[in-house]
């Protein structure tokens, strides 16, 4: 038995708060945002991890029956199909990466094309928005891109001659921000596996990768085109993986150490904080950690997956290192009626409400996407609902949905 499935977690779909109470300890309820009934199915299975939104939509992309491709845009169990075989003009071939939805509900993407070639587009409502395409100047794209509230992409890209970087673009005009070395031919590496982030105010966070021969070489994490690393690989750190970064530029990101073991980590602007780590000893020994996530409230939650030699793995999400207040859904745990069987969690998957969206396959055959609902197990001293809903306002200053208050 795993032991994510040895600990408990909150599973009434109800979405109201306890708001009285003497403990801090947050618990999750889950509401279902669309799923697919094993006896009436509507797609075959998932394609990317969904990303979530302020207003509670999500962006996601499946494979149907017949293994086709489909973008899709989600809320409170209606279904907003963007793009797939059949769409006019932006055809998907092989969808790759997840989607990025911004409160706006505009859908960032790397897409391989019907038609030919590669792009990162952006789609809001029905139609889309060819950011770049390498039908142009661009040669090829990776699938790690990002997009702020503004319309902001970022991207990784290769030019047609040769010159590899991070690109910056609102539809119109495209800036390059950094350079990435050249590929080294004679390395089975590519430094194009660089992932990227944006926030609202426009600061740009990415990993940076060199590899000379066969083996890797410097690798480091940076703000913009600053000169200095937050991190780099000449001491504690080995590689660097995914990354997220809020409006205060607080940036969490996965790294190997060392070591050889790897953890989540948070850099709050001064210094870097360990948030968990799967070191001998550890809750998470012989756990993989990645996806990590960070809202404007400095909430940060991330991926846990154990595996076993029967193919089998037990997956978890969670907030911190401490599994029995941190855990917010994993394998064994009650669902919509059923267990939980199998999770993806993308690391745009948390707002700034502290809801968590993730994907989940289920014993009795269901299958799906959730929203995991923070609901205050118990607070330090009594405080009046209105009180907390104030407060919860003043700090997000977003503009919500009704039904997305919880």
């Amino acid at each position: 038995m795993s032991k994510l499935a040895e600990l408990p977690t909150a599973t009434s779909m109800s979405l109201s708060l306890d708001f009285i109470g003497m403990g801090e300890a947050l618990t999750y309820s889950f509401t279902p945002i669309t799923v697919s009934e094993s006896s009436n199915p509507w797609f075959k299975e998932l394609g990317a991890a969904p990303s979530l939104n302020d207003r509670g939509t999500i962006a996601f992309w499946v494979y149907y029956q017949d293994s086709s491709k489909a973008l899709y845009t989600a809320n409170n169990g209606s279904r907003n199909l963007l793009a797939d075989r059949t769409s006019s003009g932006a055809k998907f071939f092989l969808v790759a990466g997840d989607p990025i939805i911004n409160n706006q509900d505009t859908v960032a993407v790397y897409g391989e094309l019907e038609r030919g070639g590669e792009a990162i587009l952006t789609f809001n409502g029905e139609s889309f928005t060819p950011i770049a395409d390498s039908k142009t100047s661009f040669f090829c794209f990776p699938s790690s891109v990002a997009i702020n509230d503004n319309g902001t992409v970022v991207f990784v890209a290769e030019l047609d001659t040769g010159n590899r970087g991070i690109f910056k673009s609102n539809g119109g005009y495209t800036k390059q921000i950094a350079e990435l070395p050249a590929k080294d031919y004679f390395s089975i590496y590519d430094p194009m596996i660089t992932r990227v982030a944006i926030n609202n105010p426009g600061t740009v966070a990415f990993t940076y990768w060199e590899f000379v021969d066969f083996l890797p070489g410097y690798s480091a994490l940076y703000i913009n085109d600053s000169i200095d690393p937050i991190a780099d690989n000449i001491d504690k750190f080995d590689r660097f993986t995914n990354l997220a970064i809020n409006d205060e530029g607080k940036v969490v990101f996965c790294a190997d150490l060392a070591s050889g073991n790897e953890g989540i980590f948070l850099y709050d602007g001064n210094e870097i904080i360990e948030i968990a780590n799967n070191n001998e000893g550890s809750y998470f020994q012989d756990f993989s950690l990645s996806n990590p996530a960070i809202n404007n409230q400095g909430t940060v939650a991330f991926f846990a997956e154990q595996s076993f030699s029967d193919d089998n793995s037990y997956q978890g999400i969670f907030t911190g290192s401490n599994p029995e207040t941190d855990k917010v859904i994993a394998v064994g745990d009650d669902l919509l009626g059923s267990k939980v069987k199998k999770l993806s969690f993308s690391g745009k998957g948390l707002n700034n409400l502290g809801q968590i969206a993730f994907y989940a396959e289920l014993e009795n055959g269901t299958k799906g996407f959730f929203l995991a609902n923070p609901r205050l197990k118990s607070i330090s001293e009594p405080v009046s609902v209105f009180s907390l809903l104030t407060m919860v306002a003043d700090g997000l200053n977003v503009k919500r949905s009704q039904g997305n208050i919880i």
